[in-house]
C-alpha cells in the first residue's frame, strides 16, 4: 500500500546519503541503539533514554530522542560521516523526547532542514512551534503513513497515558517495528506483523496491582511478540538498576524460532529482509 504523503514530501527532501554505504554504493541497513533506559529515568546524569538510529533505504532516521541520546548520536554520525534525515517522536515523555530542542539546533547532524514527524498532540505537549524556524513538521496519524525518500513510516496508536504511536519502518523487503510505550491493550495492525526486527518495551518485570497499566511486563511483552512474529526481537525500556537479562529470559520463552536479546546502548544490528 503506497503512502499518500509521497508526492508532497518527496520534493522537500534531499536524496544523498553520507557515507553510510558498503563499498561506496550499497546502502547499509542497520539499527543503532543510542539509548534504551526506561521511564524511571531520574535525571540527565543517568543512562541514555530511548533513541534508535535506523539506516534504511538510503536514509538515516531517528526513532525518539530521549535525554542523553544526543551525545551518542553526535559521536555516531561524526564517526560514520552520515547525516540525519528525520526524527520520529512517538510521544512527548522526556525519556523519549527530552533532547528534541538540542537536536534541532545541531545543524551539523542534519542533511538538510530538520524534519520532525510526530502526532499533533505530541508537538503541543513538548512545546514545539509547528512551522517556525528552519525545521519542518509532518503529522503522524493513527493508521496513517509518511514517507521519507523510499522509506515508509506506518503508525498505530498504542495503549499509553499520553498520545503515543508505534511505528513500522520499511524500505523494500526490510521492515522494523518499534512499539514505543504501550500497555497490553494495544492491537497492532497487519503492517506491524512479520518484521525483520521488533523493538518491544518491557518496563515491568512481573505486574503488581500498583503497577502502571500503560506499560508491559514480561509475559505481556511475550504475548505481543507472539502476535508480531518478527524474525528477531529486542527487549527495551527497562528502568535503570533493574535486570534486563531477567526480562529477556521471560520474553524469550515466547518462541525459540526468533532471536530475542536486550537492547543496550551501543548495540548495532544489521537489518536483513
Amino acid at each position: 500500500m503506497a503512502c499518500p504523503e509521497v508526492a508532497r514530501l518527496a520534493p522537500t527532501l534531499s536524496t544523498g546519503f553520507g557515507s553510510g554505504t558498503v563499498g561506496g554504493s550499497t546502502p547499509v541497513e542497520s539499527l543503532h541503539v543510542l539509548g534504551c533506559a526506561g521511564s524511571s529515568y531520574a535525571g540527565r546524569a543517568g543512562p541514555p533514554c530511548s533513541s534508535y538510529l535506523v539506516e534504511m533505504g538510503g536514509r538515516a532516521l531517528l526513532l525518539d530522542c530521549g535525554y542523553g541520546s544526543l551525545d551518542a548520536l553526535s559521536a555516531l554520525v561524526n564517526s560514520r560521516a552520515c547525516a540525519l534525515d528525520a526524527v520520529i517522536l512517538t510521544h512527548s515523555h522526556a525519556d523519549h523526547a527530552g533532547d528534541l530542542f538540542a537536536l534541532l539546533e545541531r545543524g551539523d547532524l542534519w542533511r538538510g532542514a530538520p524534519l520532525v514527524v510526530a502526532q499533533r498532540e505530541t508537538i503541543d505537549h513538548v512545546g514545539y512551534r509547528v512551522g517556525s524556524g528552519a525545521s519542518t513538521y509532518v503529522e503522524a496519524r493513527d493508521g496513517g503513513c509518511v514517507t521519507v525518500g523510499d522509506v515508509a513510516l506506518r503508525f498505530s496508536s498504542t495503549d499509553h497515558q499520553v498520545a503515543t504511536v508505534a511505528v513500522a519502518v520499511s524500505a523494500g523487503a526490510t521492515r522494523l517495528v518499534y512499539s514505543s510505550d504501550t500497555g497490553p491493550r494495544w492491537r497492532p495492525p497487519p503492517a506491524h506483523v512479520g518484521a525483520s526486527l521488533a523493538i518491544v518495551e518491557c518496563t515491568l518485570f512481573r505486574r503488581r496491582d500498583r503497577d502502571s497499566p500503560y506499560h508491559l511486563d514480561g509475559s505481556e511483552a511475550a504475548a505481543l511478540l507472539r502476535y508480531l512474529s518478527p524474525a528477531r526481537a529486542l527487549v527495551t525500556h527497562v528502568p535503570p538498576g533493574e535486570s534486563v537479562s531477567a526480562r529477556v529470559e521471560i520474553v524469550g520463552r515466547w518462541s525459540k524460532s526468533a532471536e530475542t536479546e536486550a537492547a543496550v546502548a551501543g548495540l548495532r544490528i544489521d537489518l536483513v529482509p
